[in-house]
């Protein structure tokens, strides 16, 4: 509601105020006045940005030039994707025969749209900035690579992105792929034995009647991975854990997965598609209860 506030109240201030400036940088763009809603003056702003914007002079602003992109990027969520995305390719284009703006552009995408403190974290819309950077040449090589490992994660775990075929070693000792995984709705549970988030979170789900009895039933398949190779530790571990849960070592788990956040969570359908990703366990238990009690009517009623 904040954030809406806010683009309502800038918007209103462009539409009122056409030499409201970004520091002293550039004029932002005014919507005409036959543009009355809210999504046109919005795709109208951000199609339009940086046309004043002389990026030569901007480059010896940073700390200008960043705020500026800020806002730009504050007023997409009110746009259409086409615009958005359009928008994105058109300064990316611009600029990717140019090491320095690419580079400027790239960090400030990945600091809006990625960073753990980003103000509005979009893996959509970040994905764009990444895929570009990381196969642009121009730019410095170790920058390049960490760009293409961004993109890589986000097109493999991001909403919507099906999970490819990661290579895992069941807690049997047999190896296969995470195709090999089934279930009808499948959550992932990214495990370190020494965390104590995650080990709380375990305890939570499998104390959890309503879980117990979704994974019992076969509606819920649970997977603890282990984001490194197999070893000892590790065995002994995936030994505690409940014995209808499947336990499995991915060493690579860090080139598919985002796992910043501890515990990590993704909820995935039976097409190991993903569907949620970066819950609290508590909404989650509470979404699970939910299916739960379906579960318990549907059975009721046959």
């Amino acid at each position: 509601m904040k954030r809406l506030k806010y683009a309502i109240f800038l918007i209103s201030l462009l539409g009122c105020f056409g030499t409201l400036r970004a520091s002293t940088l550039f004029v932002y763009p005014t919507p005409p006045d036959t543009m009355e809603h809210l999504q046109q003056r919005c795709d109208y702003i951000v199609d339009h940005f940086w046309d004043r914007c002389k990026f030569d002079y901007a480059m010896l602003h940073p700390d200008e030039f960043h705020a500026a992109f800020g806002n730009w990027i504050e007023i997409m969520p009110y746009a259409t994707a086409d615009t958005v995305h359009t928008a994105i390719d058109k300064l990316t284009q611009r600029f990717e025969k140019k090491a320095a703006e690419f580079t400027a552009i790239s960090e400030m995408a990945r600091h809006w749209l990625h960073d753990d403190t980003a103000t509005y974290r979009s893996d959509e819309l970040y994905l764009q900035f990444a895929k570009a950077a990381g196969a642009n040449k121009k730019i410095d090589k170790n920058l390049r690579a960490s760009y293409a490992a961004d993109a890589k994660r986000l097109e493999s775990s991001m909403i919507g992105a099906t999970v490819p075929a990661v290579p895992v070693e069941m807690s049997d000792g047999s190896k296969g792929t995470f195709d090999d995984i089934k279930g009808k709705a499948i959550l992932l549970i990214f495990d370190d034995a020494k965390d104590f988030d995650i080990r709380m979170a375990r305890a939570r789900f499998n104390s959890s009647p309503a879980v117990r009895n979704l994974v019992d039933s076969g509606e819920l398949t649970i997977v603890d991975i282990y984001p490194y190779a197999a070893d000892d530790t590790w065995r002994a571990h995936a030994a505690e854990l409940p014995q209808n849960w499947v336990s499995v070592a991915m060493p690579q788990a860090e080139e598919y997965f985002e796992m910043r956040r501890k515990p990590q969570m993704y909820y995935l359908n039976s097409a190991h598609t993903v569907l949620l990703k970066d819950m609290e366990i508590d909404g989650l238990l509470d979404v699970l209860n939910y299916a739960n009690q379906v579960l318990t009517t549907k059975n009721s009623n046959k």
